[in-house]
């Protein structure tokens, strides 16, 4: 249990809970718990752009992840990862490697083959607030 005051957030004399000690405890725990879980997150996996694609690939991973039998898909002169359907929040269409649901449990299914715009798309940074903000998870 987290002390806000000396008096463990009772009031003087009531023995009940002071109502402002308990609304600090609630901000702080609120701040504590956006800890950009990426496996409780999933955001960065949806596609709310809608586009036929989803990641941009290099030619080397264009072959890796046809090797892995996973769509790659041309969409104005760019090769991407395919995406699939996606029923809930922030968009209709996810990565073709998403699994589980977003703000829950969920992960990559090729996390060690992913693309490097996937290694190099950080936890807390703008992007992942970005994709949060539009699936409706706190940042």
């Amino acid at each position: 249990m987290y002390r806000i005051s000396g008096n463990g957030g009772r009031s003087p004399g009531t023995g009940r809970e002071d109502t402002q000690t308990w609304r600090r405890r609630e901000d702080w725990l609120e701040g504590r718990l956006t800890d950009y879980d990426c496996q409780r997150c999933g955001a960065c996996c949806v596609d709310y752009f809608g586009t036929t694609g989803y990641i941009q690939l290099t030619a080397d991973e264009k072959t890796r992840m046809r090797r892995m039998s996973l769509p790659v898909v041309v969409w104005h002169g760019q090769e991407l990862l395919g995406n699939r359907p996606h029923v809930g929040p922030g968009g209709e269409t996810c990565c073709v490697a998403f699994t589980g649901e977003v703000g829950s449990h969920c992960a990559c299914a090729i996390h060690p083959d992913r693309p490097s715009a996937c290694r190099e798309f950080e936890a807390g940074s703008e992007g992942c607030k970005f994709a949060r903000m539009e699936v409706g998870l706190p940042v």
